[in-house]
């Protein structure tokens, strides 16, 4: 894909007749990312945005959205809206949950290659304990909190160091083997 032209430039050639979001304070045309960007082992690539179901009847939610579908049919790229409501399957929903643990603090980083060893030892031995048991015992083995280490766990999924099965609810009160819970940690 060659290099995408600016939403400044859509508005003036595509002629929309939309007023392009600006920054309140410095009135400098706003960036608008689209949300996901998929780019297919084809060379395809589709643009989508996600938005709430009960957004889409809203007049300025719809001026956005045509000027992001501008954007991408200038650069030949295909677009579309995804809703919430057809994103609303299990893996979305854990996904979702999982999000705001994609980083680690800072503190956590030197131990948590330990806890996830220690976690792992344990799924071995202990498929049928409850998950939140074998977070909090793997947290005592390596002298954190019991949050700290649940903050690892959920850290250690987001970044498949730990799989799950993805179609079941993250519901830690659970068993490990009914949460499909695995180590994805080599060495």
């Amino acid at each position: 894909m060659d290099k995408p032209h600016r939403n400044k430039k859509i508005i003036k050639d595509v002629s929309l007749g939309i007023r392009h979001p600006r920054y309140p304070v410095t009135n400098v045309y706003a960036v608008m990312p689209s949300d996901l960007i998929v780019r297919y082992k084809t060379g395809e690539i589709i643009a989508i945005a996600v938005k709430p179901e009960n957004q889409l009847s809203k007049k300025r939610v719809k001026e956005k959205l045509a000027i992001e579908k501008a954007f991408w049919e200038v650069n030949n790229t295909k677009w579309s809206v995804l809703t919430d409501t057809k994103l609303r399957i299990q893996p979305v929903k854990t996904l979702h949950k999982l999000h705001s643990f994609w980083k680690l603090d800072e503190a956590l980083i030197p131990i948590a290659h330990l806890w996830v060893r220690a976690f792992c030892a344990l799924l071995i031995e202990n498929p049928q304990v409850r998950a939140s048991s074998l977070i909090r015992e793997a947290a005592k083995m390596t002298g954190i909190e019991e949050n700290q280490g649940d903050r690892i766990f959920r850290y250690s999924l987001w970044h498949k160091h730990l799989l799950m099965d993805w179609n079941q609810p993250l519901l830690l009160n659970k068993s490990a083997a009914t949460l499909g819970l695995k180590s994805n940690v080599v060495g």
